[in-house]
């Protein structure tokens, strides 16, 4: 059972908080070993009870991806042994961006990727913003929620 998180980075930020937290207790409390790759190194702002390493570890890597940005998400389609990745969508991105929106679509609309929204309201804005279901709704890393979608994944 092999779980990781593709994250920017894990710098000071309340998303590095909420999978910092996340990770280090479905590693003590239910044994599932976490890893989580980054693309930029930066200071953890707290301990972390679960293994890191570079995004570049990660192209071999053959379990469950779940992504939190779609830069990430796109470079983590694009490796080989990626069966499985979900897309956290924990921030509306594109709404502040100059991208065509055939650029976005194309993340979204992807049929090899599963979408989690942050929350109810961001579903609905990228269900109806894509024509595209949101296959799950877990409201800011919330334990028992994320738990429940990473085992019916793996």
């Amino acid at each position: 059972m092999k779980v990781s998180f593709v994250v920017n980075n894990l710098g000071a930020s309340q998303l590095s908080h909420e999978i910092i937290e996340f990770g280090n207790k479905i590693t003590q409390d239910d044994g599932i070993p976490l890893l989580v790759f980054f693309d930029q190194m930066h200071r953890h702002p707290q301990q972390i009870l679960f293994s890191t390493m570079n995004i570049v570890e990660a192209y071999n890597y053959g379990g469950l991806f779940i992504t939190t940005s779609v830069d990430i998400t796109q470079r983590t389609l694009s490796f080989p042994c990626s069966k499985k990745v979900l897309f956290y969508i924990w921030d509306l991105e594109w709404i502040r961006s100059q991208q065509p929106y055939a650029y976005w679509a194309e993340i979204y609309r992807n049929p090899n990727l599963k979408l989690i929204a942050r929350n109810a309201e961001y579903a609905g804005v990228i269900s109806t913003s894509f024509n595209t279901p949101v296959h799950y709704v877990c409201q800011d890393f919330k334990y028992e929620s994320l738990r429940e979608i990473i085992l019916e994944n793996i």
